[in-house]
């Protein structure tokens, strides 16, 4: 009888006396998140999509033109969503 066991990024699979074969995890893709971007003084400026927040920085930066003046004023948070 084949059991596993699962063992850091790893699963060991062990198919009895044959031996235990290690098959890795495979890697999950980040889900997209929406992230607010707002300019402070408390200016909303508009939401982004983004896995995290440094990826959200960035997209907002982008998308919104925001110049580099203005960059070191923005605020990220995580859009909460209620269900």
């Amino acid at each position: 009888m084949a059991t596993f066991y699962r063992f850091g990024g790893f699963t060991l699979y062990s198919a009895g006396t044959a031996g235990v074969i290690v098959v890795p995890r495979p890697v999950r893709e980040k889900k997209l998140q929406t992230w607010q971007v707002t300019r402070l003084p408390a200016a909303f400026i508009g939401l982004v999509e983004a896995p995290d927040e440094q990826t959200a920085l960035k997209v907002a930066i982008e998308q919104f033109n925001i110049p580099p003046a203005d960059q070191w004023r923005l605020l990220i948070r995580r859009q909460r969503v209620c269900h």
